[in-house]
């Protein structure tokens, strides 16, 4: 398939969340990850707004866990609000 000098194609596809949104142009390729620099402390994150993020496909549910300190149960996509709280407090404690 051939495209004008300067365009390209882009394919919201159902891979993983990390995988999402490749740009396909003069033959190369980049993808868009969740590991985007922000501000703030990613654990002082509204838990809620981390799931709306997981919900949209920007984050997966182990990126939540991971860089946010949220858990999220895999099946329900609900936050476990205990297991969030005592996961945060150990994630702080070994900053």
């Amino acid at each position: 398939m051939r495209r004008p000098l300067g365009t390209a194609l882009i394919f919201l596809t159902p891979f993983p969340a990390y995988l999402r949104g490749l740009i396909f142009s003069f033959g190369l390729w980049s993808s868009a990850v969740e590991r985007s620099g922000g501000y703030g402390d990613p654990l002082e994150r509204d838990p809620e707004a981390v799931l709306g993020d997981v919900l949209d496909g920007y984050v997966t549910v182990a990126g939540a866990r991971a860089n946010y300190g949220v858990v999220i149960d895999q099946q329900s996509l609900t936050i476990d609000h205990a297991a969030t709280a005592e996961l945060r407090r150990s994630m702080a404690a070994v900053k």
